[in-house]
């Protein structure tokens, strides 16, 4: 006598049914107020619903979007854009939690209540900007906080079907439209605030110069050496939210475009010349060769990296004299154009360099650190970027560097919707 089991997908359906079974018992004990109208169906597909009549329901289901699988919560008014939550990592009593945030509002007749109408499972200071720059007129497209998991979406309120994956390491986002501009502001528990505000006209980013006010020590600039701030006050969330929405009070960095070179700026008189440059940054053309058409020409490449670390708030950043292509009266600027990665030793040595002029290190590197090196980079307090040749763009470096990095811009606009309506109008 031979025992027959039955097929895989048959065992992995039953398990999947255990699963929603179990969902909607824990929906039905944390939330009796809706229990007598959850239901899960005995056949696929299997997922957990609330009954709101009329035939319409708040279901929880797994769900593929844009080729990744997710979970979804759709619900009467949310229905065109789900609440979506990743597959691995969630627990069970958030997922349970959120369908019923969704299905209690359908009820009541309001927005669904935050935490959950942003995907997160707590209030944290990113989802109280969230909920604040809403009540003062802003449009928040998406608020990345433990849920790093986003939907793509177009400006007209219909969503893409794509999912985006954030990986910020430990800043929280939101990104936001209000007016003609739109704005990236992060939250980061040890570096403070940050505000981004983008110019969908221009194409052109600028960090506000103190997003919570002059001399408070959580604005940016104090950048990037703060105090440790656990703790967000009520008042500091409603400040910047209020300067968030209004465009008169934006004390802002210098603008910075990613897609268009900035305009080409001769050096200051009698500072170096063309000659000077090739010496301190030298090409990889050979000896007696011009620089390949490909790569940027010293001058404009020492420019560029100018104008992108000003932008980013180091605002004494400037052109120098003949021992270094840039100075500061904070950091210790080093270039580094060799093709091998940069070793600890050599940051341990510029940064001993640095310590003495009683400044901070900032590496500006053709070839990148090697891991260890960046971990002493971001022990030392220093910043350390790589820089592109051809573009002139800074990119990587150290963890400290990277975090003041302007986010990229063809995923901001698809987060906003910017790029949507670009390609509608064409």
């Amino acid at each position: 006598m031979s025992l027959q089991f039955p097929p895989g997908d048959v065992v992995a359906s039953f398990g999947m049914y255990l699963k929603f079974k179990s969902l909607a018992d824990l929906l039905r004990m944390r939330h009796p107020d809706l229990a007598s109208t959850v239901s899960v169906p005995d056949i696929p597909p299997h997922y957990v619903k609330i009954d709101l009549g009329d035939t319409q329901g708040a279901l929880l289901a797994i769900t593929k979007i844009g080729g990744i699988h997710v979970w979804a919560v759709t619900a009467p008014g949310i229905s065109s854009r789900p609440i979506i939550l990743p597959l691995n990592g969630m627990s069970d009593e958030n997922l349970v939690d959120t369908l019923h945030a969704a299905a209690s509002a359908h009820v009541q007749g309001r927005s669904v209540a935050s935490p959950w109408r942003w995907g997160e499972a707590e209030v944290t200071p990113i989802v109280q900007l969230a909920d604040q720059l809403t009540a003062n007129g802003a449009v928040v497209h998406n608020v990345v906080g433990k849920n790093h998991y986003f939907l793509y979406h177009h400006a007209d309120g219909w969503w893409d079907p794509r999912v985006g994956i954030a990986r910020t390491g430990t800043r929280s986002y939101l990104d936001a439209t209000y007016g003609d501009f739109a704005y990236r502001a992060s939250h980061h528990k040890t570096l403070g605030w940050r505000a981004d505000i983008y110019d969908p006209r221009e194409r052109q980013w600028a960090r506000l110069a103190d997003p919570l006010g002059a001399g408070d020590p959580q604005g940016i600039g104090k950048l990037p050496d703060v105090a440790d701030l656990v703790d967000v006050s009520p008042k500091a969330i409603a400040y910047l939210a209020c300067e968030l929405t209004r465009e008169s009070s934006w004390e802002c960095h210098d603008p910075w475009s990613p897609v268009d070179a900035p305009p080409f700026r001769a050096a200051p008189d009698g500072v170096r010349t063309t000659d000077l440059l090739e010496e301190l940054l030298p090409t990889t053309h050979s000896a007696g060769e011009r620089a390949a058409p490909q790569e940027l020409p010293p001058d404009l490449l020492v420019r560029r990296v100018e104008s992108q670390l000003r932008a980013f708030g180091l605002a004494d950043v400037e052109w120098g004299d003949s021992s270094s292509p840039l100075v500061s009266h904070s950091r210790h600027i080093a270039w580094h154009n060799s093709a091998r990665s940069m070793s600890t030793s050599e940051v341990q040595r510029l940064n001993g360099v640095a310590a003495a002029e009683e400044k901070q290190l900032l590496v500006l590197t053709r070839s990148g650190l090697t891991r260890p090196a960046c971990q002493f980079a971001d022990k030392a307090k220093a910043l350390a970027f790589q820089w592109d040749a051809k573009t002139g763009l800074l990119f990587n470096g150290n963890a400290r560097g990277t975090d003041l990095l302007f986010p990229r811009l063809e995923d901001f606009e698809m987060s906003i919707g910017q790029r949507s309506r670009d390609m509608a109008r064409d």
